[in-house]
């Protein structure tokens, strides 16, 4: 799918809508084997690319947001929504054909309407923190782990309200809160406490900036729904639940709009595979070399289309074993490898290899090619 086909269906669903339209589309492409991290987020750099998108259609009265992602950076989302209202004049909505997660989220309660389709999915927003006070993470030499909000908080919550642990005694709480000190930095914890006070304020403004002060009992109760009683951060509400939730903030699509809404998204969805796992061997094709781009989410109006990019440069070599080849066929193999390329190392296609990858660009970029 290319962009020519999905900038006819961003304007049939203005035509429907009577409306302006732009989309946010992150990918989350999963990766199986050897591969290139395609998956893409919420980030500071999208801001410029969105106030570029929403300079191309001007200030109107209604402008949509259709939007696919799994989170990302919550810092950026007050940004987002405040740009987006400077531009809107009426009215801001934000279309969910799928996924709006966390950050997503968050950015779905700065809007005065939330369009949902059949599949859409909001979560909880208690982000997950990570500075350099954070603990070492085993499985991923070299990176830290993520701390949950929620995961602190419950930890507290179980040492006083389960009925088998019910801590009251002032001293036996100390003794708790140094155990967990003992694992993690007290400067960690003390990012996680800022963190959480400023997620339920970033709650409360978004909600505020349409809502207003009348609704402070509503507001509240959506705030600590999505903040502390989800439990898991990766629990799916579902339009119905969401509904529940926030009223009639909440619409569901009918039928014909549906249709185009799902088909804007499947082209999407198609564009940045993300049904099909990424496998560089696969790409390689058993070639040593790669030079390839690959796209991780868009920007797009019915006339602009910005798309993120990583442009990478991979060389593949036959990673050496560690040990006496094991037989006779073995060692015939090794004796009929034809020598690589003059400056290449040796690459033989289905052994252990390892891979020397150098990133030439990394970035929004105009969408030349149309993809």
């Amino acid at each position: 799918m290319a962009y020519a086909d999905r900038k006819k269906l961003i304007s049939e669903i203005e035509a429907k809508r009577g409306s302006k339209v732009f989309t946010y589309v992150t990918g989350d492409r999963p990766t199986g084997g050897y591969g290139v991290e395609l998956t893409f987020s919420v980030e500071p750099s999208v801001v410029p690319v969105i106030h570029e998108a929403l300079r191309s259609f001007g200030r109107c009265e209604k402008i949509d947001l259709f939007l696919y992602t799994r989170g990302g950076a919550i810092d950026v989302v007050w940004p987002i929504v405040s740009l987006v209202r400077e531009f809107a004049q009426k009215k801001f909505s934000i279309i969910i054909p799928f996924r709006a997660h966390s950050a997503g989220t968050l950015l779905s309660m700065g809007a005065d309407e939330i369009v949902m389709c059949d599949a859409a999915e909001l979560t909880s927003v208690d982000p997950t923190t990570g500075n350099v006070f954070n603990p070492p993470d085993d499985l991923s030499p070299g990176k830290r782990k993520g701390i949950s909000v929620e995961d602190v908080t419950s930890y507290f919550a179980f040492a006083r309200e389960n009925d088998k642990v019910k801590l009251q005694a002032p001293e036996h709480i100390m003794e708790t809160f140094k155990q967990l000190t003992s694992q993690i930095h007290p400067l960690a914890l003390g990012h996680v406490q800022r963190v959480y006070t400023q997620i339920r304020m970033l709650a409360e403004k978004l909600l505020c900036s349409h809502m207003g002060g009348k609704e402070e009992k509503k507001i509240k109760e959506i705030v600590a729904t999505l903040t502390e009683k989800l439990y898991s951060h990766t629990h799916a509400v579902n339009r119905r639940d969401a509904k529940a939730l926030f009223g009639d903030i909440v619409t569901f699509p009918e039928e014909a709009e549906h249709g185009l809404l799902w088909s804007l998204f499947e082209d999407y969805s198609k564009s940045l595979e993300l049904r099909k796992p990424h496998n560089l061997l696969s790409d390689l094709g058993g070639n040593q070399r790669l030079l390839k781009s690959y796209v991780r989410g868009f920007v797009e109006t019915s006339n602009l289309s910005t798309a993120y990019t990583n442009e990478i440069d991979v060389v593949v070599a036959s990673a050496q074993w560690q040990g006496a080849i094991l037989n006779q066929s073995a060692q015939t193999a090794l004796n009929n490898i034809q020598p690589s390329a003059a400056g290449m190392p040796t690459y033989v296609p289905g052994w252990p290899c390892t891979f020397a990858m150098n990133v030439l660009f990394e970035g929004w970029a105009d969408n030349t090619k149309g993809v």
